[in-house]
């Protein structure tokens, strides 16, 4: 079907080394399940539970536990037991949007989906640091299209770095640290050029790359920032700048942001997606 393009694994995939490195061909075949299943989408977060995904993968459930647990360490997927989410990482560097208005297309999908749980925010940065890349390259034909987009995309990364207490911020740096250093160019370029609005600390090139750095040491750091950004944000006038808090600052020319709402996580995603499981699965056993 040609609405299912969005779910073919990258041929790339395979010649990867971490694809290599992975123990067994039962995990590769829950890896693939996730890339292949119908319950996949555009974004590469989408609700799967256990019953579903081990018919799919063919494998047994203790098999399927231990799988999942490899590919989490390893970097290429995060899933959240509780509610049945799996999050595909690296899916925007496997298949990028093709086009202005796919990426807008995209940002569409992220609006009608952010009662997703909080994984949602990491894939949103992905998206945007990806994007970068892409974005350089169709600024040189600067299309309608293309103005479009930069305009979507600044009033989207904005609302949701509000909206998340500026979480976005902090993952787009974590991204960063495992890419080369053309994307952060490319975002320093962009954020000039069109006022695109990412951190501060990517705009004035003061973040250091650091490819080596372990995941674990970037996610203390995430930890104490954001708790040094809270005691400041309730010992400080409300008044005061964000920028001030040490953490990273989203960039807009109407000055500092006021202190963000945290977003609502619903249920209401989640009880559709599992009509689809549902319907899924009646469908598979007739």
């Amino acid at each position: 079907m040609s609405g299912r393009k969005f779910s073919i694994m990258s041929c790339n995939k395979f010649e990867d080394d971490s694809w290599d490195r992975l123990s067994s061909s039962d995990v590769r075949m829950v890896l693939m399940a996730v890339f292949h299943s119908r319950l996949n989408n555009q974004i590469g977060i989408f609700y799967y539970p256990e019953g579903v995904w081990l018919k799919q993968a063919r494998v047994s459930s203790e098999v399927l536990i231990i799988a999942i647990d490899e590919l989490e360490a390893a970097g290429l997927l995060e899933y959240d037991r509780q509610s049945n989410f799996v999050r595909t990482i690296g899916w925007f560097e496997n298949k990028p949007p093709n086009n202005p208005k796919e990426a807008s297309g995209i940002i569409s999908i992220f609006r009608e989906q952010m009662d997703l749980p909080p994984m949602v925010v990491k894939q949103i940065a992905e998206f945007c640091v990806v994007l970068a890349i892409k974005l350089k390259r169709w600024s040189e034909n600067d299309s309608k299209d293309f103005q479009a987009l930069v305009v979507r995309l600044k009033d989207f990364m904005i609302e949701i770095d509000e909206d998340t207490g500026y979480e976005l911020s902090i993952c787009i740096e974590e991204q960063l640290f495992n890419l080369a250093k053309s994307y952060q160019n490319a975002m320093k370029s962009l954020g000039v050029k069109y006022a695109l609005p990412y951190p501060d600390s990517v705009l004035s090139a003061n973040l250091q790359i650091e490819r080596s750095k372990p995941l674990e040491t970037v996610s203390v750091q995430r930890e104490e920032r954001k708790e040094k950004g809270n005691n400041i944000k309730e010992n400080s006038d409300t008044s005061a700048s964000r920028s001030q808090s040490g953490a990273p600052m989203i960039s807009r020319s109407n000055g500092t942001m006021e202190a963000p709402s945290i977003i609502t996580k619903g249920s209401r995603l989640a009880k559709l997606a599992k009509g689809d499981v549902e319907r899924h699965s009646r469908n598979s056993s007739q």
